[in-house]
């Protein structure tokens, strides 16, 4: 089975958000007081946010499930949930 990676749609990342790119997939550096923020300003500005996350299982999916690169491409943040992804 041939591992497919391309989405259709960049996703637009916020300058003080640093994005990179782990396991063939992109990931952001966010800490849990980030996280925090995040969430605190889309209920305090009543706006939808999606936060995304990734681990193990779900960067498997990523490569072989379309519908699953597209819920990546359209989140607004991309958290990494587990350190065996990381180290």
């Amino acid at each position: 089975m041939r591992m497919t990676t391309e989405v259709a749609t960049p996703i637009t990342v916020r300058q003080d958000v640093v994005r990179v790119t782990i396991l063939g997939v992109q990931v952001e550096a966010l800490s849990m007081a980030q996280l925090n923020a995040i969430v605190t300003d889309a209920v305090e500005n009543r706006r939808c946010v999606v936060v995304a996350n990734h681990n193990l299982h779900s960067i498997y999916h990523y490569h072989h499930d379309s519908k699953m690169r597209l819920f990546y491409a359209v989140a607004d943040h991309i958290h990494v949930d587990g350190m065996a992804i990381i180290g």
